[in-house]
């Protein structure tokens, strides 16, 4: 937990809130709150005036939607809380590709701060306890009772799911507009350019579950124990793959090359080791050959999983 987030668990606890959190109500706790329409030509969020005198002021754009006004006033209260924000502060929620500053860093903790508030950590743990595998109704308590939006839902649950997660959020024509993966997880990432249908993501995936809001799919692969071919064992993994990039490619030096990108992809993950399961590792180095374009035919092989697998057990005996 990061230390702006401590501040927004001390802030819960010492004004003994509890979730869902009444935001406008905590915010009038330490400030005078006002809902105000922005000029149209401004993309602030908020602004946070004298955010550590003895009753600061917050303004809110109200010509923003009702979510987006929630998780501002909880983003400003973090300014007012956190100890080493000071001065007026204008604030934008989304991360801006401008170049990294300490204004731009303030904005990301005061985020991380409004998350907090909002999802705590503990209560989103224990709605994953109560409705284990069923992320679509941890999002429908998330909107319904932080109301909150349902990418800011999906941030959070980045945040605090286990390992081995990854998500995609759909644009409206069904293709990836945004993707992620939970904290310490090694899956890599689909392309998320509008080239990749949701449907055809993350094939390697043991399991998947889609929540649908305003005409985005918000989708969740999970990378865990999952079935593995049977083989015969009487080939190697060398072989196996040999005979994969035979039938997938003519030319000898592409095929070397081919190989060698192969064999540095399991390397590396495998070299990463962290279960002692052959089911673990196998679902773990599938998900690192996600989303590679230019092994999308090798990949695709009958055959890959059974390379997959010997790889793993070779590594494993020894």
């Amino acid at each position: 937990m990061t230390p702006e987030e401590k501040h927004a668990v001390r802030f819960i606890k010492g004004n003994k809130l509890s979730p869902p959190i009444d935001v406008e109500a905590a915010a009038r706790l330490v400030a005078d709150v006002e809902f105000v329409a922005f000029p149209p030509y401004t993309s602030a969020d908020g602004i946070t005036l004298d955010p550590k005198s003895a009753r600061p002021r917050i303004l809110v754009n109200s010509e923003k939607p009702r979510t987006r006004q929630i998780f501002t006033l909880a983003h400003e209260i973090g300014h007012v809380v956190i100890p080493w924000h000071t001065g007026n502060i204008v604030s934008h929620l989304d991360d801006i590709d401008l170049p990294y500053t300490s204004y731009w860093l303030c904005e990301r903790e005061a985020n991380h701060f409004a998350a907090e508030l909002l999802m705590p950590t503990e209560w989103v743990n224990l709605l994953l306890a109560t409705h284990s595998n069923g992320i679509r109704k941890i999002y429908k308590e998330l909107l319904s009772q932080a109301e909150v939006s349902p990418i800011a839902a999906t941030y959070r649950l980045s945040a605090i799911l286990p390992i081995n997660y990854a998500w995609a959020v759909s644009d409206e024509f069904g293709m990836v507009a945004e993707t992620g993966r939970t904290h310490n997880s090694t899956i890599n990432l689909c392309s998320s350019d509008g080239s990749v249908r949701v449907d055809d993501a993350y094939r390697f995936a043991s399991s998947r579950e889609t929540f649908e809001s305003g005409g985005k799919q918000y989708c969740w692969w999970y990378f865990g124990d999952q079935d593995m071919p049977e083989v015969a064992h009487t080939a190697t993994w060398r072989d196996v793959l040999r005979k994969i990039l035979e039938d997938v490619e003519h030319d000898p030096s592409e095929r070397k090359r081919l190989s060698t990108r192969i064999s540095a992809v399991s390397g590396f993950i495998l070299g990463k080791r962290e279960y002692n399961s052959v089911r673990e590792e196998y679902a773990r180095v599938l998900s690192r050959f996600e989303g590679r374009s230019e092994l999308r035919a090798v990949v695709r092989h009958r055959d890959f999983k059974t390379y997959v697998r010997l790889r793993v057990e070779e590594f494993l005996s020894k």
